[in-house]
């Protein structure tokens, strides 16, 4: 730890490492090599829950939770109208209210089929957190995000519905990153395209700063027209 230590630095708010082979090379065992490499590439993510009390008005959970395509209004109205009738109420995981292709993936990391080539990044699982079944276009076509997103979606000041998007811009205008808004500066991300890296819940203010290595990135925020 003093080692790592000696060898951090800063870059506008934020602490770097780039000595990770040093580091290795110094440490006796995989055992421990293994314990740096786990403490450095952890991310902070979020255990979201919905608290359901009994003055909850369950019409305006279901008007924000429910109206998402695959998620079964009436199941969620059951839910919840159950978890209001608790003494003091009751939770309930965030991951049971999103659709099935979230669901499946959340806090979880991407399976490879043999002869697979087909990268699950962040504007693949963004533009897929509705779709029942994946559409790989918009990993593998080039300008088909882009267009889509021209058809279908309407530009906003800030994210403040389950749904929106959100989209990291660099300096030149360039998307680095994309997410989708759930609540309360909650988003859905999949951080990059590296099978290590999960899909997970986090605040939109540490994805922002995950993104700042080469200056602070602008926010464009997208929603459906339909909704």
């Amino acid at each position: 730890m003093d080692l790592v230590r000696s060898l951090l630095y800063r870059r506008g708010d934020a602490q770097f490492f780039s000595d990770f082979p040093v580091v290795l090379r110094r440490l006796p065992t995989d055992r421990q090599r293994m314990d740096l490499f786990e403490a450095l590439s952890r991310e902070p993510a979020v255990l979201a829950r919905l608290h359901v009390s009994p003055t909850s008005d369950v019409d305006k959970l279901l008007g924000y939770w429910g109206w998402a395509p695959g998620v079964r209004a009436m199941d969620l109205r059951t839910m919840l109208e159950t978890l209001k009738r608790h003494p003091g109420g009751g939770d309930v995981s965030v991951a049971c209210l999103l659709p099935p292709f979230a669901r499946q993936r959340l806090y979880d990391y991407p399976v490879i089929s043999d002869g697979e080539d087909m990268p699950m990044d962040c504007f693949w699982s963004t533009m897929n957190f509705f779709n029942e079944t994946p559409d790989n276009r918009f990993s593998i076509q080039p300008g088909y995000l882009t267009a889509y997103l021209a058809a279908h979606y309407y530009q906003l000041a800030k994210p403040t519905r389950y749904g929106d998007l959100v989209f990291l811009l660099d300096g030149k205008d360039q998307a680095v990153h994309a997410a989708v808004y759930i609540a309360d500066d909650i988003v859905f991300t999949k951080n990059g395209n590296n099978i290590r890296q999960p899909w997970i819940l986090m605040r939109l203010k540490n994805l922002i700063a995950a993104y700042s290595v080469a200056g602070q990135p602008h926010i464009l925020v997208y929603r459906n027209k339909n909704t």
